[in-house]
């Protein structure tokens, strides 16, 4: 066994925990502790042992090393098997760990690089954007009978990305050094899930890129005794399909569109692969299977592997029904041996349709677009172009040829349907000629790509001027940095050398740091209630190096007092109304007593308080340069917009107000998000008389 060759400062701080996960690999299980304690580091890590019950002589080789090496090695040793194929004692081995980073080992792989834990640690501390690092391993056969091949190579990309990960599971466990913070907590469902690696890969992948070292450092065992290579071709695909489903599930259908396109692509693939070693029964299943998802991604596919034709439905038909009858399949085998590249059959009908462009070229948080249609048919007397499905709402009716442009309307993955309709033919997927479906190219900083696909309430890391951010809410972090640094609604300037700006509602410090982004004189007073919330601004502040701020945890309102508050998980968090559960007790400040001086800007975002505010501090508007004020009515309680309005006129501002959200048909249906019938940004700002705005005189 060899000496632990390690140094390091002394410290109680463990910098990387080494989780080795084991279950019956006597045989392996030396090999990957020695692998573990011979790294060359210049920090403290600890490794921990977690061991499922095993029933050979695998506890006893980890306790021996342990009572060898106290300092370094810790365990968890379950009274009983934990099973779900080791998923349970991965979550109990990760939540015993005490590291910044975590390194994973199976018991029957080991590491072939002494420095690998310094290279791969050093390599996150340089790439802030990246959550894990994962680097080449050399797949070893157990029994000897297949060469030995790499889990990566060349051909893996540098850095990759959740979209990346879709695709499959490239990251072998013994490779995977990742932050603790991008694995925060472990949810539930991750105990019963196939493919846990997987899941957590991508639960990492959330919160930052993958970065690829290409360099072998580790060794990946295949043997007959691991979980997936029990498995047959068959049971193998089902735990990847039972896998897409479930995450699908888990992760509130997010992701459902690329999830299916995904599944379609393994089951038509599957079902070729059946089809070239003659099991059509199987082929059939697998065919079946793939019809019953969401097809459209093959139209794109087919033309490549040989199937021709008017529309993609039409040809997995024909496809399935040679498989059901022998005598077709062979008829089918001599067509596409002697098929050429010409035109359709006379008499036959077929159809085409193309949008341009496609993809769509949308900047990270657009949602729709124009695109222009042009489609033909032969062997038609009038078609149809509907949306969504065979029978969606009608686009347009023409003879066998036509065009048009649509309006702004267009949705990524929405898809058009040419259908046959002459002789008042049905508008079912028989007769469609032809399909496309909709793709978005986005362009613009591919970590607001990252963000845009998170799920709503993901705390998660990115970067905000150059520097570390953490985010509550990634759908409502991005509203909030298209408002502020995309759009520049708050911009202002100002003849105050050091403006003082006061935040009401800072949240998690984004318009704290915009303030100061704007003018980095200025001081800044943010007020934020909510203690999630406050937790984060207060990081973000420090993180981003900026002085000239100080923060408050209160809510503003018209006395100080004690009330229930409502926690949101983003930025609704709001005093509790009326029967509301209150979620935590907060403190409450009068805005008033912060008018002493002359205020720059006064932002308001506190969430349907701001009337009582600002009636409650009338007398000292007066100090107040420019306010940016959200309104908020709630349905069913009186609306306090005029008394608000009046206000802000009385005290000499010029108002302008931006619509936030507001019910599309208030007349006919009142929409009510948050339980709110109407949002409102209201600007405020002096000016000065005679002034000039975009060609109006300021009395106009």
């Amino acid at each position: 066994m060899p000496e632990p060759h390690r140094s390091h400062p002394s410290s109680n701080h463990v910098k990387v925990s080494v989780l080795l996960m084991t279950y019956n690999h006597q045989r392996f299980i030396a090999q990957a502790i020695d692998s573990a304690l011979t790294q060359r580091t210049d920090f403290a890590y600890e490794i921990v042992i977690g061991d499922d019950f095993s029933t050979d002589a695998t506890r006893e080789i980890a306790i021996e090393y342990q009572q060898k090496y106290p300092e370094r090695i810790r365990l968890v040793l379950p009274p009983q098997n934990l099973g779900f194929d080791g998923n349970l004692i991965f979550i109990e081995t990760l939540r015993a760990g005490r590291g910044e980073f975590v390194a994973l080992l199976d018991g029957d792989d080991y590491w072939s690089s002494a420095d690998k834990l310094q290279r791969q640690v050093d390599f996150l501390e340089a790439h802030p954007e990246c959550s894990l690092c994962f680097h080449d391993a050399l797949m070893v056969f157990d029994d000897g009978k297949e060469p030995s091949q790499h889990t990566n190579g060349n051909g893996q990309k540098e850095i990759s990305t959740l979209d990346d990960l879709w695709v499959g599971c490239f990251v072998e466990t013994c490779t995977a050094v990742f932050r603790r913070t991008a694995l925060p907590e472990i949810p539930d469902w991750l105990q019963t899930i196939p493919a846990q690696d997987w899941a957590n890969y991508i639960l990492i992948a959330h919160h930052g890129k993958l970065g690829y070292i290409n360099e072998v450092m580790g060794v990946y065992r295949k043997h007959a005794g691991g979980v997936w290579s029990k498995l047959d071709r068959d049971a193998q695909e089902e735990q990847v399909i039972s896998f897409y489903e479930q995450i699908d599930r888990h992760l509130g259908f997010r992701y459902q569109a690329v999830i299916q396109e995904m599944k379609t692509r393994r089951l038509f693939e599957l079902s070729r692969e059946y089809e070239q070693s003659g099991d059509l029964e199987r082929a059939a299943r697998y065919l079946e299977r793939c019809l019953a998802e969401h097809p459209a991604w093959l139209e794109q596919y087919l033309p490549g592997v040989g199937e021709k034709g008017a529309g993609v439905w039409p040809i997995l038909r024909r496809r399935l029904r040679s498989y059901r009858y022998p005598l077709l399949y062979r008829r089918r085998q001599r067509d596409r041996a002697s098929a050429t590249n010409g035109g359709p059959k006379p008499g036959e009908k077929s159809g085409s349709i193309t949008a341009y462009p496609n993809p769509l070229p949308l900047d990270p948080f657009a949602e729709v677009s124009a695109v222009s249609l042009c489609w033909k048919s032969t062997g038609t007397k009038l078609v149809e172009v509907r949306v969504g499905a065979p029978d969606g709402p009608l686009l347009s009716r023409s003879g066998p040829e036509g065009r048009m442009v649509t309006g702004q309307w267009v949705q990524e993955r929405m898809s058009f349907y040419l259908q046959d309709v002459s002789d008042d033919l049905p508008l079912t997927a028989d007769h469609t000629l032809a399909r496309v479906t909709i793709e978005a190219q986005r362009g613009g900083d591919a970590e607001m790509l990252r963000l845009r696909a998170l799920p709503p309430y993901y705390h998660t890391v990115t970067e905000l001027l150059g520097k570390p951010f953490e985010i509550l809410d990634p759908p409502s972090f991005l509203n909030m940095y298209r408002h502020f640094f995309v759009r520049q609604m708050h911009r202002f300037g100002s003849d105050n050398p050091q403006p003082f700006i006061i935040d009401g509602g800072a949240n998690i410090g984004l318009s704290t740091l915009y303030y100061k982004h704007l003018h980095p004189a200025s001081e800044v007073l943010a007020f934020e209630p909510d203690s999630q919330a406050f937790a984060l601004l207060e990081r973000n502040v420090r993180h981003s190096g900026q002085g000239g701020i100080e923060m408050i945890r209160a809510a503003l309102a018209a006395e100080e007092k004690e009330v229930g508050f409502k926690l949101e998980g983003a930025y609704g968090s709001r005093i509790a109304r009326g029967d509301d559960p209150a979620d935590e007790v907060v403190r409450t400040v009068r805005l008033r007593d912060y008018l002493r001086r002359r205020v720059d800007l006064l932002k308001l975002s506190i969430e349907g308080a701001e009337t009582e505010v600002i009636a409650d501090c009338a007398d000292l508007l007066d100090q107040v340069e420019r306010m940016v004020v959200r309104y908020h009515s709630v349905a069913g309680r009186p609306q306090t917009l005029p008394g608000l309005l009046g206000l802000l006129a009385d005290a000499g501002f010029r108002i302008h107000i931006k619509q936030f959200t507001s019910s599309a048909q208030p007349l006919e249906r009142l929409e009510l998000p948050n339980g709110e019938d109407l949002h409102l940004y209201i600007f405020a700002l002096r000016q000065p008389q005679g002034a000039i705005i975009t060609g109006l005189e300021s009395g106009e």
